[in-house]
């Protein structure tokens, strides 16, 4: 076993970071190991999401007479999968801001602390999320295949879909900050996410034209 290196002086003025900007690039230099075994411990409760998309790419491969019907099942699933994963997130929300903060211990067992005290608020996060794109899901498919719809009317029913998909996914990562870092109700953490979801819905619109694996 490694033996940690302590630091025998304090930190000065110079050497604290002073934007966020300044923290991010710190906390990657200083905290790479720990970072690790969180995206590790976050992948185990992101498994089922990963096997769910490769069975519903096969199944749609495969060229089913009924895409609307399998994903509609799919998307049900798609529900469960997301709060599993939310519920690691919030696992993982907790670790990385203690690691952030400078608070100490050890990665793991922040993650299920965060997991013990938190579970409750992932599930409903996680619920929620997963509905919002689970129905954008079968939305999408629905405006794609159905037979003779005007272009306008498929154009209009896929940008809602499109707003409601980046709206609930930010919202969902809002939920999980906040409650992490403050002591709040999930009603008003829902309603905050929701109004910071809106205000900066133009930087989250190209964040998912950036990174389209997002959604």
């Amino acid at each position: 076993m490694r033996k940690e290196v302590i630091r025998q002086t304090d930190f000065t003025s110079r050497e604290l970071p002073k934007t966020r900007m300044q923290q991010f690039f710190d906390v990657i230099k200083h905290q790479k190991l720990n970072m690790v075994k969180v995206a590790m411990l976050q992948t185990v409760f992101n498994a089922p999401l990963m096997v769910w998309a490769v069975l519903y790419y096969l199944l749609l491969a495969a060229g089913p007479s009924s895409p609307f019907q399998i994903t509609v099942f799919a998307a049900i699933a798609l529900v469960v999968c997301i709060t599993i994963s939310d519920v690691g997130l919030v696992g993982s929300f907790s670790c990385m801001k203690k690691i952030a903060y400078a608070d100490g211990g050890f990665a793991s067992s922040s993650f299920f602390m965060g997991l013990k005290e938190e579970w409750k608020k992932g599930i409903v996060f996680g619920f929620l999320h997963g509905l919002v794109i689970g129905v954008s899901l079968v939305g999408l498919v629905f405006f794609i295949s159905v037979p003779g719809a005007e272009v306008i009317v498929r154009g209009f029913g896929l940008a809602m879909l499109l707003i409601l998909s980046v709206t609930g996914t930010m919202m969902n990562y809002y939920s999980l900050a906040q409650s992490c870092c403050y002591s709040n109700t999930i009603g008003r953490i829902i309603k905050n996410s929701f109004l910071m979801s809106l205000m900066r819905f133009p930087k989250h619109f190209l964040l998912f034209l950036l990174h389209p694996g997002v959604i």
